[in-house]
């Protein structure tokens, strides 16, 4: 393995620990999301799909980063066409995250 290939480790591994910092927020304000699973009023209904979304596509970046340490220790071959997956996926999640956000009136 070259020396070229550590940075992409090293983003790797922060997309690993950031996204785990931010669901941990699902473990933290584990009462604010059992309100928007339940969907009480038209505010937390309205939330849901962000926040699933949210969830789950940090769920499959974490997956995705995983793959690609474990791939890349192992010197697969099927590294660059994983590393392009996960790099598309990363700019698809971050944008529906974006689209998703709540903008407050000001």
């Amino acid at each position: 393995m070259g020396g070229w290939m550590i940075l992409p480790i090293i983003g790797l591994v922060g997309t690993l620990v950031f996204t785990l910092i931010n669901l941990y927020g699902v473990v933290t304000e584990w009462e604010g999301i059992k309100a928007i699973i339940a969907g009480d009023n038209q505010t937390t209904a309205a939330l849901r799909l962000s926040v699933a979304g949210s969830f789950f596509g940090g769920l499959a970046l974490i997956g995705l980063a995983a793959l690609c340490l474990y791939r890349i220790f192992t010197y697969s071959p099927s590294v660059p066409r994983l590393m392009t997956i996960f790099y598309i996926g990363l700019v698809v999640v971050s944008l529906a995250e974006l689209a998703g956000t709540p903008i407050s009136p000001t």
